[in-house]
């Protein structure tokens, strides 16, 4: 599920960084089914969204991981594909999460 600015979204990290940011591309889920997992088809559908982000020019995608508990293989995945941390909140009952960027390289011109 992939969602921009403005859409009234009902989530707490949706709505978070609708306040920070304006361009933007807001990844809220990716899902693989078990026995296909660490084949590589997460990247796909990440590096193709990227691609259609940068053809729609979006600046950002956006989305988060959770801290505590640790998704050690969200983080890693999110690592590896170039996220950086913006900030680190605390969401719900003692849910951390780790709020992440990639800022997209959009052409200015054609």
């Amino acid at each position: 599920l992939v969602f921009g600015p403005d859409c009234g979204y009902d989530s707490v990290n949706y709505q978070w960084f609708d306040k920070r940011y304006d361009n933007f591309a807001y990844i809220d889920r990716i899902v693989v089914r078990n026995g296909f997992r660490s084949q590589g088809l997460g990247t796909v559908l990440y590096k193709e969204l990227f691609a259609w982000a940068i053809n729609k020019k979006i600046h950002n995608m956006l989305c988060e991981y959770n801290v505590e508990p640790l998704n050690k293989a969200s983080q890693r995945f999110h690592d590896i594909l170039g996220f950086q941390e913006v900030s680190l909140e605390t969401i719900g009952q003692g849910k951390k999460v780790s709020m992440q960027l990639k800022r997209l390289a959009v052409r200015c011109c054609a």
